[in-house]
């Protein structure tokens, strides 16, 4: 837009000016800025406001990056704004106003970084924002006359001409008579507007050009002075001295090719590339709340979703797999209040039937002991009070048999604290391990009950760790079948799931690794009766596996970074289903139930986008496209708690469960509750398609309607570094994410019976429902407390609004909605 362009890193190389506003925002390190009555040295997310044609020096340091907007001379003509002075470092009593400045820049820069004419007018309204505040606050009080003057193209004019011309012979009273000046009236304007003498100006623009040639060529002192417009070396090197505090020669030998020449004016550049966008999040962060607070503001779709259906319609009764299970992470973490309290709530309100963990043999579950000469023994009190913590809460449990105990652990590999990735190998500790299975079944069965352990679920460890290379295919599948054939053992008609593969490394490497296991079970009659399979919608071609695999424990391995980046591909999920139905179905295997038994949308468990409103769409978006095609997805976790990690970063350091560690709901929680109540009306698909559902009872006097609006990640600006504690409460993170703009539904339902109708809208944004928002907006507070925890619990659920309808004997129903970015919609109406 060519009222404000930015520029990112502005040079600092030479003395400088120009004809618009600049301000200069310092995005990390420190720089130094001197100009005509100040220096000052700024630092991260200090600015200052430049004048036009305000001379100025500034000195970097190393790893400084910096941002400068410039106004256009234009813009100051209508806004009559006059010489403003305005620096943060300087007025720290003007909070509240160096805080909307920096608000009005930020959302300035995100509308050029992705600008439409349709925005023109918000940008301008932000811009004349920023400059009501500059006049108001911090104008210079005088003759008010405006900066932008009658004169300005003149005394443009007499800065070019010296950018061109400093190296001749030169005086005021020529470049007066140029530009039809008397010296007298030229001298006083040049003071005024650049706050520098014209001599003291020509001179500054000679010794920075012998400053360069110093640094880049290899011409005598003498010559140079003399091609700079001195008269003499002596003149130029007592300047020199005086400006640089160093001889010429002195400055030669330590400058020496780090100087850069750059044009005298500069030439902002709209282009800001990835690195500075990622660079900008201090200034970005200010737009967070603003943006937040005015969706509308943003860019629209120029195509609205027209959904124009009849109620006649039925494509086939809607089958949900959402709440089939939930992964709670280790089986000793059920013994948490909080984690007891959440699933008690997520039962209630969700309705699980299976609760899925790992680490049920770990050693800290103490199960396996050996006496002095290593003949097993076994322990199962702890396992038991697990067990009925499950049943206590009306769930049934997903039996991993997994991870190996220390004793039989081939390699003692040991990631996550206690436990063994590694499987059994050895003759020796395969015999203890089918012991060991055959044990714990036993017990279970005695302790229990054959009724009620026969509805369980049950599985050996996760075949992933082939692809990981922590141990073999065939190490797994002698593992594998010995675990099958302990449950089979003892409860022959045992749900039994396999192979907990990484639909992601299917993609990438190929389905050998699967129709290899396939091959095997039918060989040895040791087939599961279900496929579980795990995606996190990973792009696994550019890292090392044995990294991804050690850093995903990041308190293990103190790997701070992303393990695996998250693809580029929005409907990966759809995409390795149908990868792996494609095989099931070529060894005849097609009527077997297909699971999605771990599922998110990043393995790594501090993204700061899984505490986002993100989730709610990303939840939305891949249970209703996919829930034909599978039958469970379970989404990994339920909360951050669910992994052995020292908890050292903030409540929102970006862990994928549904709560935070302390058991408040984040978004993609009411996603699936919304599911849930969708569920809960058993009714027929009337219309679906890209952002939308559309379901209605028999009789059609219930219409349920889903409406989401689904951003992927951004693979350019998405973060995919650590960040630390202080970046997780004030970087926006929703600039990892594509900027759509607000999507807009219409919809046209007819041959609905006519009637008085109420409809409840229910909606999930960053206003409502939006835990880690609302925290946001409250200053990112440290919780202290139960009462602190449960106001942001209470306050930061999803928004319910009411409206009477009344449907003629047309029977038909038009309305329009528009939805913000990542926001969620489910919209419920019944007839009275």
């Amino acid at each position: 837009m060519e009222e404000i362009c930015f520029e990112p890193d502005c040079n600092t190389s030479i003395p400088h000016f120009h004809s618009e506003m600049e301000i200069l925002y310092v995005l990390s390190g420190r720089i130094a800025i001197i100009g005509s009555g100040y220096n000052y040295v700024l630092e991260a997310e200090d600015f200052i406001v430049l004048n036009p044609y305000e001379h100025h020096e500034l000195y970097a340091e190393a790893g400084c990056h910096t941002l400068s907007g410039y106004i256009s001379a234009d813009v100051f003509r209508q806004s009559g704004i006059g010489r403003v002075f305005c620096c943060s470092k300087s007025a720290a009593e003007r909070t509240d106003y160096l805080n909307l400045i920096r608000t009005r820049l930020a959302m300035l820069l995100k509308y050029d970084t992705n600008y439409s004419d349709s925005q023109r007018l918000y940008v301008l309204s932000q811009l004349f924002g920023l400059l009501a505040i500059l006049k108001a606050q911090f104008e210079i009080s005088g003759d008010g006359s405006p900066l932008v003057y009658k004169d300005a193209d003149r005394m443009q004019e007499v800065l070019t001409y010296l950018s061109v011309h400093f190296s001749e012979s030169i005086t005021m009273k020529d470049v007066a008579e140029r530009v039809y000046l008397s010296k007298s009236h030229l001298s006083r304007e040049f003071q005024k507007y650049m706050g520098i003498s014209f001599s003291d100006y020509l001179r500054k623009i000679r010794l920075n050009r012998v400053a360069y040639l110093l640094a880049h060529s290899g011409e005598s002192i003498t010559d140079i002075a003399l091609s700079c417009g001195f008269s003499n070396v002596n003149t130029m090197i007592l300047n020199f001295r005086e400006e640089y505090k160093e001889t010429p020669g002195t400055y030669r030998k330590n400058r020496n090719g780090k100087f850069k020449e750059n044009s005298f004016e500069l030439k902002p550049s709209r282009e800001i590339t990835a690195f500075n966008i990622r660079t900008c999040m201090s200034l970005l962060k200010y737009a967070a709340a603003e943006e937040a607070a005015r969706p509308l503001d943003k860019k629209q779709q120029k195509k609205s979703v027209v959904i124009h259906t009849s109620l006649l319609e039925n494509r086939g009764k809607l089958s949900l797999c959402h709440n089939d299970t939930i992964n709670i992470g280790w089986a000793d973490s059920l013994l948490n209040s909080t984690l007891q309290e959440v699933i008690m709530r997520t039962n209630k309100e969700v309705g699980f039937r299976y609760i899925r963990f790992h680490g049920i043999l770990d050693d800290s579950m103490d199960v396996y002991h050996e006496y002095a000469d290593g003949r097993p023994w076994f322990s199962f009190t702890y396992l038991d009070m697990v067990m009925d913590e499950i049943l206590d809460l009306g769930l049934k449990p997903f039996f991993e048999f997994g991870y190996t105990p220390y004793k039989l652990a081939s390699g003692n590999k040991n990631v996550f604290g206690t436990s063994c990735i590694n499987v059994p190998n050895t003759p020796e500790n395969l015999a203890k391990w089918e012991l060991l299975a055959d044990s714990v079944m036993k017990h279970l069965l005695e302790r229990f009950g054959y009724e009620e352990v026969r509805q369980w679920r049950f599985s050996a460890i996760n075949g992933v760790y082939i692809s990981y290379g922590v141990f073999s295919a065939k190490e797994y599948l002698a593992c594998y079948e010995r675990t099958y054939r302990s449950v089979r053992r003892f409860l022959p008609e045992a749900q039994f799931f396999g192979f907990g593969l990484d639909t992601g490394f299917l993609s990438l490497d190929g389905t050998e690794l699967l129709e290899r296991l396939l091959d095997h079970c039918i060989r040895q009659d040791c087939m599961p009766d279900a496929f579980g399979f795990q995606c996190f919608g990973c792009d696994y071609s550019k890292v090392s596996r044995a990294r991804t695999e050690d850093s995903i424990s990041v308190n293990e391995s103190g790997m701070a970074d992303e393990p695996a980046s998250v693809s580029s591909d929005p409907d990966i999920l759809k995409h390795e289903i149908a990868l792996c139905k494609e095989v099931l179905k070529k060894y005849g295997l097609k009527a077997v139930p297909l699971y999605v038994t771990e599922w998110n949308s990043t393995i790594w468990q501090n993204d700061p986008g899984n505490d986002t409103c993100f989730k709610a769409a990303f939840i939305m978006k891949n249970v209703l496209e996919n829930c034909g095609d599978i039958s469970g997805i379970a989404y990994t976790h339920l909360t951050d708690h669910s992994e052995r990690r020292v908890i050292h970063s903030s409540l929102y350091h970006g862990g994928y469960g549904m709560f935070t560690y302390n058991g408040i709901a984040k978004a993609g929680y009411y996603a699936s509750q919304f599911l849930s109540m969708l569920a809960q009306e058993k009714g027929v698909v009337v219309e679906n398609g890209e952002g939308y559902l559309i379901t209605r009872s028999q009789d059609c006097k219930r219409i349920q309607i889903v409406l989401y609006h689904y951003c992927h990640y951004d693979m350019e600006n998405r973060i995919s570094h650590g960040i630390s504690v202080e970046e997780q409460r004030t970087v926006d993170r929703y600039y990892g994410f594509e900027r759509k703009g607000t999507k807009s539904f219409h919809l046209h339902l007819e041959n609905m019976p006519e009637g008085t109708y109420l409809k409840r809208s229910f909606s999930i944004s960053r206003e409502h429902g939006s835990s880690y928002d609302l925290w946001m907006s409250q200053g990112a507070p440290d919780l202290r407390g139960k009462q602190q925890i449960n106001y942001l619990s209470n306050v930061s659920t999803f928004h319910i609004y009411y409206e009477p309808l009344y449907i003629t004997q047309e029977g038909e129903w038009i309305a329009s909605t528009v939805l913000d970015e990542h926001e969620v919609r489910l919209i419920l109406i019944e007839k009275k």
